[in-house]
């Protein structure tokens, strides 16, 4: 009932989709536009879906879809054996000590959108997280704003860096990411005063996750 649900709702998505698509289109071309367009996106998005056939009037179409159940549950199973495999290369990576802070950070971002249990990703991703300082480096007579990053004493390369500026009025480079020394240096532009600057290393991460590992110096 579930994957038939699901199904319902992708097909819905990809009419109103086709349907918009085609609307400036005559009589004539709109039934075999939209069909052309339901076919192709459909089978793109639907998988073990396999679309028979379309009828179309004036104001609706119909989509006739069959689903191999058997087929889907065995695709299901496929999906979560790759899942759990990439979960155990990325957790095996970010406990690696050999592996740069980019490269461990970044696998504990995808590690925490792929686990069900996200407590078994914050452990290693905050002993991680823990070696890494950022430090902000005096500009004297500059518009700029440096940091340096340091994976347990040495230059952490690679890690980007977020910077905000307040007041909003002045602007600063939003994304850098560190060099060969560490180091990540944003332009600040019509700087009027004072300002301040807060500098993050930027952890994409693509579900919530509660408190997410943090490292910011202003």
């Amino acid at each position: 009932a579930a994957a038939l649900a699901d199904i319902a709702a992708q097909l819905q998505i990809d009419v109103v989709s086709a349907a918009a698509h085609s609307a400036a289109e005559d009589d004539d071309g709109f039934t075999s536009s939209y069909e052309s367009t339901t076919r192709i996106a459909s089978s793109a998005a639907l998988q073990d879906v396999k679309i028979v056939a379309t009828w179309c009037g004036e104001q609706n179409c119909w989509v006739y879809a069959r689903l191999d159940l058997r087929q889907r549950e065995a695709s299901l199973r496929e999906n979560a054996d790759r899942r759990r495999q990439r979960l155990e290369e990325l957790l095996e990576r970010l406990a690696d000590p050999s592996s740069s802070a980019a490269v461990a950070l970044a696998a504990g971002a995808e590690a925490a959108s792929l686990a069900d249990d996200n407590t078994l990703v914050m452990a290693p991703w905050l002993q991680r997280f823990a070696g890494i300082t950022l430090t902000g480096i005096e500009q004297l007579g500059t518009p700029a704003i440096e940091v340096i990053a340091l994976d347990r004493g040495l230059p952490a390369i690679g890690l980007p860096v977020r910077f905000a500026i307040s007041p909003s009025t002045s602007r600063v480079d939003p994304l850098v990411w560190t060099d060969g020394e560490g180091r990540a240096r944003a332009t600040i532009e019509a700087l009027h005063g004072s300002a301040t600057v807060t500098a993050c290393i930027d952890v994409a991460v693509a579900v919530a996750v509660p408190s997410p590992p943090r490292r910011c110096v202003t």
